[in-house]
């Protein structure tokens, strides 16, 4: 699922409408929203919420890669994808309701549910959607492993910073403006570089996952990261969660998730 895609870029995972992410768990079919525990999909679904009919709030939805399926909270189903391909849901056409959609390794192409195929990809690259031009619209992005380099269907994007394998991308809209800023969580130093931000913020240590949404009411993504059943926001203080694992963590992104742990 793409990050920010709301009613502003910084909006992620907000399930009631009151403008905060809530942390978000799922294992097998078991979804932890905050404090509070619901259920759908079965074991080897992927979770992929997203505000699917437009209402401003995010609904609980899975991407079974054995099926080609995805199940969307309500009882709406869609049919699309493959066993190895990447759920990237979000909206690309600007219409304020998440579009189904896949990113194809094995093809370097995109795929929607109602839209066209899209071929833009690159070998030892994962898929970076995000509002990066501020126009309400999902841009297409990869971001590559071996290089460092962001690339969008608007263009080579530079961020200049040394090459460190392992590096996280983390796109998010830090400084309020609107338009999601390219960013990486880099675990060896617990660094974070952020496209136009002039020093690079020292958060975190080995071993942390990066999970920065918008955590308070002002519509700005904000650094953070998980660690041992806790989130620590930048700043903010800390977050007790039920998270007791961390492949369980909806926070970070699936397609993210996916560089770190591979499955």
């Amino acid at each position: 699922m793409p990050w920010f895609h709301h009613t502003n870029v910084a909006r992620y995972l907000d399930f009631n409408n009151d403008q905060v992410t809530d942390i978000v768990s799922f294992s097998k079919g078991k979804w932890t929203i905050d404090t509070k525990e619901e259920n759908l999909g079965k074991a080897g679904d992927i979770a992929v919420p997203a505000d699917y009919n437009g209402d401003g709030k995010v609904e609980k939805a899975v991407f079974s890669p054995s099926e080609g399926k995805f199940y969307i909270e309500g009882g709406r189903e869609v049919i699309l994808g493959e066993p190895d391909d990447l759920p990237v849901c979000g909206d690309y056409d600007g219409d304020g309701f998440a579009d189904v959609a896949v990113y194809r390794p094995s093809t370097l192409t995109w795929y929607f549910d109602g839209l066209d195929s899209i071929k833009f990809g690159a070998k030892n690259a994962i898929p970076v959607p995000a509002d990066y031009d501020g126009d309400g619209k999902i841009d297409i992005g990869i971001y590559r492993t071996d290089n460092s380099m962001w690339q969008t269907v608007l263009g080579n994007i530079p961020l200049q910073l040394v090459h460190f394998d392992g590096d996280i991308p983390v796109p998010g809209d830090y400084n309020g403006d609107g338009k999601a800023e390219m960013a990486l969580f880099r675990p060896s130093t617990g660094e974070w570089v952020i496209d136009k931000m002039e020093n690079t913020l020292h958060f975190g240590k080995k071993g942390d996952i990066p999970v920065p949404g918008n955590y308070l009411k002002d519509g700005k993504t904000y650094p953070a990261v998980y660690r041992e059943g806790t989130i620590h926001i930048h700043n903010k203080g800390i977050i007790k969660t039920k998270i007791e694992k961390l492949e369980e963590v909806v926070n970070l992104p699936y397609h993210i998730r996916k560089l770190i742990f591979g499955s």
